[in-house]
């Protein structure tokens, strides 16, 4: 069996609270019908967060099915098979379930319940994709607390009909414990152990962490491009489509697996996607910005920059005393040219004394307090007190948490829908 694992597409995000992505987007969907052409996967297997929000706009929905149908006309012999992730609508993604069979394209939103006997008759084959002569999918999608049990169940059941002993691939959308630290997911919410995914899988095809790497190969964390030929079981992440903020500097990519048998061997060869856009920190090196002046030639010289797209952040001297708001200039000077220089706000200051935290402390009424319904303004509003704060990573987090959230929620829901 041949596949192409790749997941957290993350479709519909507007970074900076500005820049949609959507060009970003159909550069990465560009690599990746290139690849499905030249490697002729039996599936292209997605593990979560197709898109950004719970609710995506009905133009990320409508890139969405672009995508997949041009994936469909491309390589028509290639199973397509997609699960929610926790950015995502369980219920929304599948309500075109049916729809989207006819094109041999398998989505799974909506996770089993946890309790066994609370499933029909039947239930494992919501979860199982075979491919003919080639294997089996086991695809569970995002679900919260544990799903041991069921998991197993839908193992043994592909166990039952494997008689041929073709290769077995699971997807799941988890943190799994023995990942590498590097991540801007919030992991300790939910850790789950590997032993929670059951036996009899050759490749866990995971998402939800977006640096590639393989569980449990510590030379894999370090160079994560490195092509890999490991004995079954292997779990891996593929990692995500875009780099979805600044902290994530490693290279991303696809992975194209191969496993001759099940209990056999696993072939991972990572492909690594071109960024369209890159994220920098100015200047790169040496001091930081000290004046107005030097910020706006750092800045005109990254937009004159042939070489350079992308978004980029700036390193400033807490003692500047600025005439002019600094964000307003550097919105001045990339004016016209946001294709090419897109501006991060959150702005990294250095060389904070005692002093200057006194002197650059903000004082807010009762009706400022009042009127903060994002648990961020505030700290927006005193970033400079806090130079080594990320608040890239921390919008990222809060965004998260509210997702996950928002699922449980939504999961509820759905299983009293199902048991009433």
């Amino acid at each position: 069996m041949r596949i192409i694992h790749t997941a957290d597409w993350h479709i519909g995000q507007i970074i900076y609270q500005y820049y949609d992505r959507e060009e970003e987007h159909q550069h990465f969907f560009r690599q990746l019908s290139q690849w499905c052409k030249n490697e002729q996967p039996d599936a292209l297997v997605v593990s979560g967060d197709i898109f950004d929000t719970a609710l995506p706009s009905a133009i990320a929905r409508r890139f969405y099915t672009e995508q997949i149908m041009h994936l469909r006309q491309e390589c028509p012999e290639m199973i397509i098979i997609i699960i929610a992730g926790n950015h995502d609508s369980a219920s929304r993604l599948e309500a075109e379930k049916a729809l989207w069979n006819y094109a041999n394209v398998y989505v799974v939103g909506i996770a089993p319940s946890s309790d066994i006997h609370l499933l029909a008759d039947g239930w494992q084959e919501n979860y199982i994709v075979e491919l003919p002569n080639k294997g089996y999918v086991v695809a569970m999608p995002f679900y919260n607390g544990s799903r041991k049990e069921v998991i197993q169940k839908l193992l043994d059941y592909v166990a039952e009909r494997n008689t041929t002993q073709l290769p077995v691939v699971e997807l799941a959308h988890q943190w799994v414990q023995g990942m590498t630290t590097w991540g801007t997911e919030i992991g300790n919410l939910a850790e789950k152990g590997i032993d929670e995914f059951g036996t009899g899988y050759d490749y866990l095809a995971l998402g939800h962490i977006h640096k590639p790497h393989t569980i449990g190969n510590e030379e894999d964390v370090v160079s994560n491009l490195s092509e890999q030929v490991l004995s079954s079981p292997v779990a891996r992440y593929s990692g995500s489509a875009l780099h979805v903020n600044a902290s994530e500097q490693v290279p991303h990519s696809v992975s194209v697996v191969e496993i001759d048998r099940h209990g056999g061997n696993v072939h991972i060869r990572p492909l690594r996607i071109n960024e369209w856009m890159h994220f920098y920190t100015l200047p790169q090196t040496g001091d930081a910005i000290g004046s107005e002046e030097q910020l706006q030639q750092v800045v005109q010289a990254f937009v004159n920059d042939h070489n350079k797209r992308g978004y980029f952040r700036l390193r400033v001297k807490n003692s500047i005393q600025w005439k002019n708001d600094p964000d307003k200039l550097v919105e001045q000077i990339i004016e016209g040219h946001e294709d090419k220089a897109r501006f991060n706000p959150q702005t990294i200051y250095e060389g904070i004394e005692t002093e200057q935290k006194q002197s650059t402390e903000i004082t807010f009424e009762v009706e400022d307090f009042q009127q903060m319904t994002d648990p961020l303004d505030f700290i927006r509003k005193t970033i400079n007190q806090y130079p080594q704060l990320d608040v890239d990573k921390l919008e990222e987090d809060f965004k998260r948490i509210s997702e996950r959230v928002r699922q449980m929620e939504e999961n509820k829901n759905t299983h009293k829908k199902e048991l009433s």
